[in-house]
């Protein structure tokens, strides 16, 4: 499993260094919510767990985490004794920290190049 660094950046970074990653994170900040099956929908040929993945590395990232409440349709939740199928889960904003540090990093260098 990789691990990512602490610096707010690099994590940023490496939440929209994929196209697929890119469509999550906005389709989570949009829509305050992303899940596998929207993943799916927009990029058809990845796989069911390549999607999961891409959820997973948001949580690993700090950016995503679990809903608690919801699974994708938007239902309440209900676990009986294991969390139901993966695919069926639904990830919501945690923390938008690090991608403020990319946004204004960016900002700062076009700053500078544009003199």
């Amino acid at each position: 499993m990789t691990q990512f660094s602490g610096d707010p950046l690099a994590r940023g970074a490496a939440a929209v260094d994929s196209d697929i990653r890119r469509f999550a994170l906005q389709h989570l900040l949009t829509k305050g919510y992303v899940s596998a099956a929207d993943i799916r929908r927009e990029f058809v040929d990845l796989t069911s767990s390549s999607a999961m993945h891409q959820c997973r590395v948001l949580v690993r990232l700090g950016i995503a985490e679990v809903d608690p409440t919801h699974d994708r349709k938007g239902n309440p939740r209900q676990v009986k004794g294991r969390l139901s199928e993966e695919f069926a889960l639904r990830f919501t904003l945690k923390d938008k920290s690090s991608l403020q540090a990319l946004h204004q990093w960016l900002s700062g260098l076009l700053e500078v190049s544009n003199g």
